[in-house]
């Protein structure tokens, strides 16, 4: 999923820019867009939101904006 999707969408944005609510829905329209399963497009939010969940456990972000969607 990392070098799939993350890294293609995201490229060289630290996780404190990736931690933005418009920039998590452009990634996940971006999966729609590409009609993969549901199942491909819940991974893709789960591990976008556990990288950011522990960014924010970590104190790297304040909050997990993953959540909000």
């Amino acid at each position: 999923i990392r070098d799939s999707f993350l890294l293609p969408f995201f490229g060289d944005r630290t996780i404190g820019e990736m931690n933005k609510e418009h920039l998590i829905r452009s990634y996940m329209q971006a999966i729609a867009d590409r009609e993969f399963s549901d199942s491909v497009a819940k991974k893709n939010w789960s591990y976008l939101n556990a990288i950011l969940e522990t960014a924010s456990g970590l104190g790297v972000n304040r909050g997990n904006a993953a959540k909000l969607i």
